[in-house]
């Protein structure tokens, strides 16, 4: 049955009066309160969701990556030489490295034959140091050689295979361009191992290149 005017007019101002209730309600502070709460909670869920939503591209992104690390230098023998070594020293001298032209490093090995157990650090720079550094030598770098540093690599995990060990280095993922396409690296020491001739560190690097001219491995 359809209503008469008399009766519509009165829903519309029940309607009225109800949504008018309504705004007084939302007047009221510990309502305020609540709804400010709901908010930041809302705001901060959203904020985590980003958050585990980034982490999974960059594992997958890593990932890619670690598939397309198509790019390997041969095993360098770091050139160590038969002394004494003391924490701070320079193992070998400075060697070139030839690189992709742009990428990422993704991974670094560091073979021990002489089972020194002893954390090395291998210093990456852009060009040749100013001032050499000679093999058991303290690592002193002028300032001027300080800013042609652009990583250090920290080979401290290592798998003991009795008579020799290797060192692991994941997940660098280290984005770069470097126009000429050559690193210059030097090792340095934490400790004081010493090498018979012959037992001199190697270390191997493996890039994602994104220059179409670098792929495959270094021999």
């Amino acid at each position: 049955m359809p209503l008469n005017p008399k009766d519509l007019s009165s829903l519309a101002t029940k309607g009225a009066q109800e949504l008018l209730a309504k705004e007084a309600t939302l007047q009221d502070p510990p309502l305020l309160k609540t709804l400010q709460q709901i908010a930041l909670e809302m705001r901060e869920y959203r904020e985590q969701w980003y958050l585990r939503e980034l982490e999974k591209l960059q594992t997958e992104l890593q990932i890619v990556r670690l598939q397309h690390a198509t790019y390997t230098t041969p095993q360098i023998d770091i050139g160590a030489g038969t002394s004494i070594f003391a924490a701070g020293d320079a193992v070998g001298a400075q060697f070139e490295v030839k690189v992709p032209k742009a990428g990422f490093l993704v991974w670094a090995r560091l073979w021990d034959p002489a089972d020194q157990n002893i954390e090395l650090d291998v210093v990456i720079a852009r060009a040749p140091f100013t001032t050499l550094i000679a093999d058991n030598a303290a690592f002193d770098l002028s300032d001027k050689d300080g800013l042609l540093v652009i990583h250090q690599l920290n080979f401290a995990v290592d798998f003991d295979y009795i008579s020799n060990r290797m060192y692991v280095l994941d997940h660098i993922d280290m984005p770069y361009e470097q126009p000429d396409g050559k690193w210059y690296l030097q090792a340095v020491t934490k400790g004081a191992p010493t090498y018979a001739a012959g037992s001199s560190p190697r270390v191997q690097l493996g890039f994602a290149p994104n220059d179409p001219e670098s792929r495959g491995s270094q021999t």
